[in-house]
């Protein structure tokens, strides 16, 4: 699949905790779908770790087949802060970047998308897959 019907697929998926094929969705869930059916590479799940922004981070934390690159680009993952219980967190959320724009799940909106300069996003950090080609 193609990322473009990859994103033409997940605009009409519902948010669900834990999803992870296209019944339903969760940000990390998009990160291993697109992986998985764009990319062509199967990631660990996270989904043993608690869904607040914690257990996110403990989830990125613990893989080491992720590596940090300093500029935005296709099939990186955009890592963003979230607010939880009155904290932020910078490892709370996450998106897929795709020619210039982060495609992401929250809870009570679905599927988002946004240009990838978006103050709002709040990226701390884009990782890549060891295993995904430059693009």
């Amino acid at each position: 699949m193609t990322a473009q019907e990859m994103i033409s697929q997940i605009q009409m998926v519902p948010y669900l905790e834990n999803g992870r094929d296209l019944n339903g969705l969760d940000c990390f869930g998009l990160i291993e779908i697109w992986h998985r059916e764009v990319l062509g590479i199967e990631i660990d799940d996270r989904i043993e770790q608690p869904s607040e922004p914690e257990g996110f981070e403990q989830g990125y934390l613990s893989q080491k087949d992720w590596v940090a690159v300093t500029e935005p680009e296709n099939n990186a993952v955009a890592v963003m802060k979230a607010l939880w219980n009155g904290s932020t967190h910078e490892y709370g959320h996450c998106g897929m970047i795709y020619e210039g724009r982060v495609y992401h799940f929250k809870p009570d909106h679905g599927f988002q998308h946004a240009p990838i300069d978006d103050r709002q996003l709040r990226i701390t950090k884009i990782m890549k897959h060891s295993q995904c080609k430059q693009s």
